[in-house]
């Protein structure tokens, strides 16, 4: 187990929902695109975020 990680919990799930925009844009997309992607989910998850 890696004690560097703060608030593991969160930042396994925010790099979860980063991969499930990845396999389902696939890749070539403006970063916007990806951005705005990500932030549907956080919101979706409950994830309080700021762009």
């Amino acid at each position: 187990m890696d004690d560097r990680i703060l608030h593991r919990e969160l930042s396994y799930r925010i790099v979860g929902l980063a991969m499930q925009v990845h396999t389902e844009l696939g890749y070539g997309f403006l970063e916007k695109i990806y951005q705005n992607a990500l932030a549907v989910l956080f919101e979706e998850n409950g994830i309080i975020y700021q762009q």
